[in-house]
């Protein structure tokens, strides 16, 4: 975005700046009327975009710009946003005059459908995190519908909103709600079957060049291990790394370590890691141990074996209930512990690259 064009856009737009110049960048607007984001962002900008931090007002004009014009779009921060009420067409709901209720994100916001009788529901794919105001009190139906690749929700109101039927039917999204909230949340319609943490995610990313010294780059970092919930980690890990991975984060949500030099998961690494949704492997693993994802009840829906592993130990996955798939990528897969799903072997799914 160049000089002349941030300026273009202060009579109605406060872009505060941008942060980084690569494609990841975050835009940032504060929209000082409801309805103008759509007026004044061209096409070719809104393609552009793919982190995008919003503040001020926001009506369902808004909502159908980010959801039809922004190709590219995958985290949005709307904590900062108040959503105001609308009357008329041009909004995200098929067909043409609609009322939209204030402070609601509107039905259809992010999954579109055609006027076409039967036309099937298309959630926004490209759609991975977004933060809710705080002023919010209702998620319209469908708003979410079909975005599968959402897995994480910000809820900002200690009181939770109002959510209709098929508004956020992904089963993988991650909600996190305020310091002592879980269970206003859980004792809510429609938000018992999430998965609810509290707080706001802890990302950190870390490189371990001396084996044994996980926990002391997370503290170096100004961390403890329990507060973790997403980790990415390179380097060479050991036991002990491991050890402090499967008893000392038991709120991770995911974990990388494709660019480890593991070799092997031992026994029960992860086992009962109820908030675990996500684990990426590493090409240089042969073994997974007895029971290592046991109990990993939010594991799913698909898992991506390396090809180099050659062995799974007894009961890995038992009771991953979500979990639909485990693919194997190679052809060295020799050693098969019994009992891997309890009763479901047919989840092992040979796939080789």
């Amino acid at each position: 975005m160049n000089l002349k064009k941030i300026f273009s856009y202060v009579l109605l737009f406060v872009p505060i700046g941008t942060i980084n110049a690569q494609s990841d960048q975050t835009y940032i607007y504060k929209v000082e009327k409801a309805g103008q984001l759509q007026a004044e962002m061209t096409r070719s900008e809104a393609h552009s975009i793919r982190n995008l931090t919003l503040s001020g007002n926001l009506n369902a004009r808004d909502f159908q710009l980010m959801r039809d014009s922004m190709d590219c779009l995958a985290i949005l921060d709307l904590k900062d946003v108040s959503i105001k009420g609308m009357t008329g067409r041009g909004g995200t709901s098929p067909g043409g005059f609609n009322l939209y209720t204030p402070r609601t994100i509107p039905e259809y916001a992010f999954c579109k459908k055609d006027d076409t009788k039967d036309a099937p529901l298309q959630g926004k794919r490209s759609l991975r995190e977004v933060w809710l105001p705080e002023n919010l009190t209702t998620i319209d139906r469908y708003a979410f519908y079909g975005c599968r690749n959402l897995k994480l929700l910000v809820c900002t109101r200690k009181e939770a909103p109002n959510l209709f039927p098929d508004a956020l039917n992904d089963s993988l999204t991650v909600v996190f709600v305020p310091v002592g909230c879980r269970d206003a949340y859980k004792n809510k319609d429609r938000w018992g079957g999430f998965n609810i943490l509290e707080g706001t995610p802890i990302r950190i990313s870390i490189e371990v060049s001396t084996p044994g010294t996980l926990s002391d780059e997370i503290l170096r970092l100004g961390h403890q291990p329990s507060e973790i919930n997403y980790l990415t980690v390179s380097g060479t890990l050991d036991n002990n790394d491991l050890k402090i991975i499967r008893d000392f984060m038991p709120k991770l949500v995911s974990i990388d370590l494709t660019r480890t030099t593991l070799t092997r998961i031992p026994d029960y690494t992860f086992s009962q890691k109820k908030y675990l949704t996500e684990v990426l492997f590493p090409p240089t693993l042969q073994s997974i141990g007895e029971r290592a994802f046991s109990g990993c009840i939010r594991l799913g829906q698909d898992l991506i074996l390396p090809p180099e592993l050659n062995s799974i130990g007894e009961g890995a996955f038992l009771d991953c209930h979500r979990l639909q798939r485990v693919l194997v990528t190679g052809n060295k897969l020799s050693v098969i512990g019994k009992d891997l799903f309890r009763n479901d072997q047919n989840k092992l799914i040979y796939r080789p690259e």
